[in-house]
């Protein structure tokens, strides 16, 4: 099963606590167009009227092996740092991750905000030897935009 986890205070200190199970996929993630159907067919993202930040961990084989919902927005933006999406991954012991977020308009095209939150996730994650798969915005009717699949561009 793969499972959607918060992180909570207890007496024990930070716990990772599951929120929902889901069937595990049996293969790996094969790309960015996996990875969108992922987040879609989990989260809805091309359907929310808000926008959200969600983080799937990975194997070092890319067998997903968590799920967190980062944050969550207005209709016009999400914040969030890598500092949460880091948090999170560490806890999990995620050898890679992949983030995705959605605009609310449909349309997927990247703002210079999400560029730079991509470079920092990147950043930070080669501080801790957690690579990043992709970053993915999600917009309507399976649209998306990979930044993993731009990066030559």
């Amino acid at each position: 099963m793969l499972n959607q986890y918060n992180i909570e205070r207890s007496s024990e200190g930070i716990v990772l606590t599951a929120e929902k199970a889901y069937a595990s996929p049996e293969q790996t993630i094969s790309g960015p167009a996996d990875l969108a159907d992922m987040f879609n067919e989990h989260f809805h993202l091309d359907r929310l009227l808000e926008e959200h930040l969600y983080m799937i961990s990975f194997s070092a084989k890319l067998c997903p092996t968590a799920i967190f919902e980062v944050a969550s927005g207005t209709a016009t933006g999400c914040l969030f740092s890598p500092r949460e999406v880091f948090i999170r991954a560490l806890l999990c012991g995620a050898v890679r991750i992949a983030v995705a977020h959605n605009h609310t308009s449909g349309d997927p095209t990247p703002s210079k905000e999400d560029e730079m939150a991509c470079r920092r996730i990147k950043s930070a994650g080669e501080l801790v030897g957690i690579s990043l798969v992709d970053f993915l915005i999600i917009g309507s009717r399976g649209a998306y935009y990979s930044f993993a699949e731009h990066a030559g561009n």
